[in-house]
C-alpha cells in the first residue's frame, strides 16, 4: 500500500495531509498515482462514493500549487457540494494557495477570482464564467 509520506510532494505538503489524519491511500487513489497524478497525465476518476476523489483532487491540486504551474479549478453540480469541497480544499490555504468559491449569480463577472490559485465552482457557474 502507498502512503502519503511515499509521494513525489514536498515535506510541508505530505505533512499538512498527515496532520489532517491522511495516511494510507486506498486502491484508487494509489492507481490514480500510479497513471500519472503527478506527472500531469489527464485522467478521469471514476469509482463509487467515499472512495478518496476529492483526496486525488487535492494532491493533484497541491503537486500543481507547489509547482506553480497556474491555477486550479474544482467543478461540482450543486452548490451545496461546492460549499463542502471548499471547505476541504482550505486545507491547501497551509501551503499558501488562495482558495476561492463562486456560485453566485450567473450576471457576476468573477473579478472577485483572478487572485485565486484554487476556484471551487458549480458547472453553470464556470460556465458563466467562461462566456
Amino acid at each position: 500500500m502507498l502512503r502519503i509520506s511515499d509521494l513525489p510532494l514536498s515535506e510541508s505538503v505530505k505533512r499538512i495531509f498527515l496532520e489532517e489524519g491522511y495516511d494510507l491511500l486506498y486502491p484508487p487513489q494509489e492507481l490514480a498515482v500510479k497513471e500519472g497524478l503527478f506527472d500531469y497525465e489527464n485522467l478521469v476518476v471514476a469509482s463509487p462514493t467515499a472512495s478518496g476523489k476529492t483526496l486525488i483532487a487535492l494532491l493533484a491540486a497541491a503537486k500543481h500549487i507547489s509547482d506553480k504551474s497556474g491555477k486550479v479549478i474544482y467543478l461540482t453540480p450543486l452548490r451545496a457540494l461546492a460549499s463542502e469541497k471548499y471547505s476541504e480544499f482550505k486545507i491547501l490555504e497551509r501551503i499558501g494557495a488562495r482558495v476561492r468559491i463562486s456560485t453566485g449569480d450567473y450576471d457576476t463577472p468573477g473579478h472577485e477570482l483572478q487572485d485565486a490559485d484554487v476556484i471551487v465552482t458549480t458547472n453553470e457557474k464556470m460556465d458563466s464564467l467562461l462566456r
